[in-house]
């Protein structure tokens, strides 16, 4: 055995528990609560502007948590356990994409939280699905943190928040997904790929660990 993995080894994402090789992360034991935690088939609402949506888990209990350390407590280490998970949903999905983008954060909010989670999911899914992670948009005015907001305030409050960063012909007529780690009303990643399709890209999907029912 590796001496990191003696000095730092491989807990449960959900409950904390140790975990064999062959578990990934995921115990047994929360495996066999799939049909709270994982799922299976998506249950999306009609998205503006996206084409094609999945997530891989259900934003609830013990998920919920999992996010919440993955986001505020310093687990990056979680983005490799959740983009299998959304690997899996790829390939059930049959999805077919060009490039991965994701959701960029403001400097504060990377400066603050040392990473942006999108981001690091978005490298980890890159290694299953070997395609190109490329920052396409990038914002250009400060938004209201989301969690507080309506629906039609989520919408308001990203509305024109976003400009594309790279070159344009990178992705023009280009099948890109966008990566995340929760999806909810869905007003973000709606908002990246209205700015997306009007710089020229083709398709636009969207891949999540979390949903959130509404």
């Amino acid at each position: 055995m590796k001496i990191h993995k003696l000095l730092f080894p491989d807990r449960c994402i959900f409950c904390g528990k140790l975990t064999d090789e062959d578990e990934y992360e995921i115990c047994t034991k929360c495996r066999d609560k799939s049909e709270n935690i994982i799922k299976a088939s998506p249950d999306f609402q009609t998205t503006k502007f996206v084409d094609q949506k999945i997530a891989a888990a259900w934003y609830k209990d013990e998920v919920r948590a999992a996010v919440h350390r993955f986001k505020y407590n310093q687990k990056p280490g979680y983005a490799r356990a959740f983009a299998r998970e959304m690997y899996k949903q790829y390939i059930l999905n049959r999805c077919s994409y060009d490039m991965i983008t994701y959701v960029p954060s403001n400097r504060y909010t990377v400066f603050k939280r040392g990473y942006n989670q999108a981001k690091l999911l978005a490298v980890e899914l890159s290694k299953y699905t070997k395609l190109e992670v490329v920052q396409t948009v990038r914002k250009v005015r400060k938004t209201k943190p989301m969690f507080d907001l309506k629906p039609e305030e989520r919408r308001a409050n990203v509305l024109g928040a976003y400009e594309v960063c790279c070159d344009v012909e990178k992705i023009k007529n280009k099948r890109i997904l966008i990566v995340d780690d929760i999806f909810t009303t869905g007003s973000t990643v709606s908002e990246i790929a209205k700015t997306l399709k009007l710089a020229g890209s083709g398709e636009v999907g969207c891949a999540t660990f979390a949903y959130k029912k509404s």
